[in-house]
């Protein structure tokens, strides 16, 4: 695969998803959390749904697919996504995206416990210390007052990166059954429902469809989503792994300078001193897989 276009999707992907914190944060003026998540995910997945159609995809119909269908619309859109819209309400979108950056430390927890190839390695135990080490200085920004919603809002974030980190072991469970675009199709529709039928409860239900609510959910079902989840997915078919974790990195700087530079979001020197925790945290877990990959372009 050509280098530049592994690097333009790479940047295209990490760019997007690092601008979606803040469009989120956005279209909750003009919209109520799980209705807004509800109606980006049905977009997305339709769309999605529609290319599978043409490209001659088949509805998945054996009983196997069907559960991780219904096992990635819960926990990769339904209920990720729901505490994100739930906690942006709270918190800057800037602090969200990197509260969330902390899912590599699920995805090792949830490896260890359901993957049997993939039992903890002593720099994946140091670096998870470290990282929630991180985390926890970021969460004394609040102070730790579970009567504060913005603390609560910080937890609901933490919750849905430990949901997706769920999901990505549970679908690197399957890589070889599953075909990842009609899993990924299905999901969201499947995702949308569940949050479309739980947004009817909300006690604060709204939708005022102006041109920026509109725009967000546009921006978010079909850049956010559809887009940057077809990419991803086609990426890990072709592109080393080592590659792709760089958008761990940077997603969560994208969103820091975007939430800046539009809704004048300031975070203090104890969250980036948190953040460099964390990353320190994520960098060293991966350690063996950077250092190889080291050494082969230096050989």
């Amino acid at each position: 695969m050509n280098r530049l276009k592994t690097y333009g999707l790479i940047i295209l992907i990490t760019f997007i998803w690092g601008t979606t914190w803040l469009v989120i944060k956005v279209g909750l003026d003009g919209i109520s959390p799980l209705f807004g998540a509800g109606l980006r995910f049905l977009l997305a997945g339709s769309v999605l749904l529609m290319i599978a159609n043409i490209r001659g995809e088949n509805m998945p119909r054996s009983v196997q697919h069907l559960r991780h269908i219904l096992v990635f619309g819960i926990f990769m859109f339904s209920l990720p996504y729901g505490l994100v819209y739930w906690g942006e309400q709270h918190i800057p979108s800037n602090l969200a995206s990197i509260l969330f950056s902390a899912m590599p430390f699920w995805v090792i927890l949830f490896a260890h416990l359901m993957v049997a190839e993939e039992r903890f390695r002593w720099e994946q135990a140091v670096g998870s210390v470290i990282g929630f080490t991180g985390v926890l200085i970021i969460f004394s920004e609040g102070k730790f007052d579970l009567s504060s919603l913005f603390t609560i809002g910080m937890l609901a974030v933490l919750g849905s990166s430990a949901c997706s980190g769920f999901a990505s072991v549970w679908g690197k469970r399957f890589t070889d059954e599953i075909n990842h675009f009609q899993t990924t199709a299905y999901g969201m529709l499947t995702g949308a429902l569940l949050l479309l039928l739980f947004s009817r409860f909300e006690p604060d239900r709204f939708f005022n469809p102006d041109w920026l609510t509109i725009g967000s959910i546009v921006y978010l079902g079909l850049f956010g989503s559809a887009v940057t989840f077809s990419v991803y997915f086609w990426l890990m078919k072709h592109v080393r792994v080592v590659k792709l974790s760089f958008i761990t990195y940077l997603s969560p700087i994208v969103a820091i300078i975007a939430g800046w530079f539009f809704l004048d979001e300031i975070l203090s020197i104890r969250v980036f001193i948190g953040t460099a925790i964390v990353f320190a945290g994520i960098f060293i877990a991966d350690i063996k897989k950077y250092t190889r990959r080291f050494w082969r372009m230096s050989a």
